[in-house]
């Protein structure tokens, strides 16, 4: 009983945010365009905080400098130390329209540097003037309940008149299979289990929702916070949400503690939604 009423209680503490560098294989004039529709979209973070930005265009750490184009962005990025990066899929590859891979410079990008990185549509889909600011976000995770950072995130990123969509989706053919195995238990009551696990795993980020929800009404933030916590199929379920609500901007946790690949779902929307910015953090 005692252990069932402790709640994992959501912390509210914005991101430092005062720096920031877009990356890009542009030409110097190109890149400076790119950065000044970069600042557009980001105008909530960008007039809130006091940033100043850079912008590394293609000369500064590719062609025609020496050595390796990827090690030579690392040595920069180390240098200036960022608070945020931003830059798009497929950077420095002749192909730009590959749908099954985000590019070797930008898998090196997100994993080798602890910044946050933000991914825009490449050059190619439209230029960038589909980015009209950040006024629907969505935040994405397997596991919501305790995960400050990214909600921070979408706070700091959501117009302040903007809508923040929590978004936790219990896979269900993970839990059914967790379930088919407690039917083979004869100690254990299988119809109560598939009664009472589903719904706990439900109500756990429904209570941290809460949490936000009065931390951000202590805090008189005027974002309207939209929960979504559900059983169903991570992928497919992510992928309806952001076409049905028109998402500006998703936030995911880009590492994976226990490997050097990306996260193995937040890799796989990367893949898929070539056309929304995503911040992996």
């Amino acid at each position: 009983m005692f252990r069932s009423a402790v709640k994992e209680v959501f912390r509210f503490e914005p991101p430092t945010l005062k720096t920031g560098l877009v990356v890009s294989d542009l030409s110097r004039e190109d890149s400076s365009a790119l950065e000044s529709a970069v600042r557009a979209f980001l105008q909530t973070i960008d007039s809130a905080e006091h940033m100043t930005w850079e912008d590394l265009a293609r000369e500064d750490w590719a062609d025609p400098r020496p050595g390796d184009p990827i090690e030579n962005l690392l040595a920069q990025i180390r240098d200036r130390q960022p608070d945020l990066i931003v830059t798009y899929r497929h950077l420095l590859d002749a192909n730009k329209d590959s749908p099954y891979t985000l590019g070797s410079v930008v898998d090196t990008l997100t994993q080798a540097i602890d910044t946050p990185v933000l991914l825009l549509p490449p050059p190619t889909d439209a230029g960038f003037a589909q980015l009209n600011g950040t006024h629907k976000v969505m935040v994405i995770t397997d596991h919501l309940t305790g995960n400050d950072t990214l909600v921070n995130f979408g706070v700091e990123f959501t117009h302040r008149e903007g809508t923040l969509y929590l978004a936790h989706i219990e896979d269900l053919a993970h839990v059914e299979r967790f379930l088919e195995a407690i039917d083979k238990l004869r100690r254990f009551d299988s119809n109560l289990a598939r009664e009472e696990i589903p719904a706990k795993l439900l109500s756990l980020p429904e209570d941290y929702i809460d949490s936000i929800v009065e931390a951000l009404k202590q805090q008189e933030i005027r974002e309207t916070l939209v929960p979504i916590v559900r059983m169903g199929h991570r992928l497919t379920d992510y992928r309806q949400l952001v076409d049905e609500y028109d998402i500006d901007l998703l936030i995911l946790s880009g590492r994976d503690a226990s490997q050097l690949a990306m996260h193995g779902t937040a890799h796989a929307l990367a893949v898929e939604l070539r056309d929304k910015p995503l911040l992996f953090i």
